[in-house]
């Protein structure tokens, strides 16, 4: 097993402002970076994943929807607030592999390779999202909807 070495930035200004910078580290059986900035009060954090396991989040965290059994995440997060308040919430990421099924089987996708991007903002203590995905490949089955990837690709709205 190879051993990721992980670089640590941190640095504060006089004015209280600061970055936090943490380099490669090994994240559900992949890697992933992490950067925080502070400034004036509004913070925004980004994290990059690359081969970030579903399966083994799904074993780890017991809240994690147990639908979930296969699948792994590229891609980009950033998150950005005001203080102790979490404001906005953006995402571009590319799920291969994706494999999910309820207990009743009405939602069921196999080999699904999708790629999801998705804004949420707070405005007036209401959330408001937009997400856009596009399938590429596997099998997806929404009851009553079977869509079949394989053969081209379909936008989900």
């Amino acid at each position: 097993m190879n051993a990721v070495q992980s670089k640590l930035i941190f640095s504060r200004k006089e004015n209280g402002n600061f970055n936090l910078s943490v380099g490669q580290f090994k994240l559900a059986n992949g890697l992933a970076s992490f950067n925080l900035q502070i400034n004036k009060g509004r913070w925004d954090a980004k994290i990059h994943v690359n081969g970030f396991s579903l399966a083994t989040l799904s074993k780890t965290l017991s809240s994690f929807p147990k639908l979930v059994t296969s699948g792994m995440i590229v891609g980009d997060l950033n998150l950005s607030g005001v203080s102790g308040s979490l404001d906005h919430i953006q995402g571009d990421l590319l799920i291969n592999k994706f494999g999910f099924s309820n207990n009743e089987s009405t939602l069921v996708g196999e080999d699904v390779a999708t790629k999801l991007i998705f804004s949420s903002s707070r405005h007036d203590n209401r959330w408001r999202t937009q997400l856009d995905s596009t399938t590429h490949e596997g099998e997806l089955y929404l009851d009553p909807i079977f869509i079949d990837a394989n053969e081209s690709a379909k936008d989900l709205y």
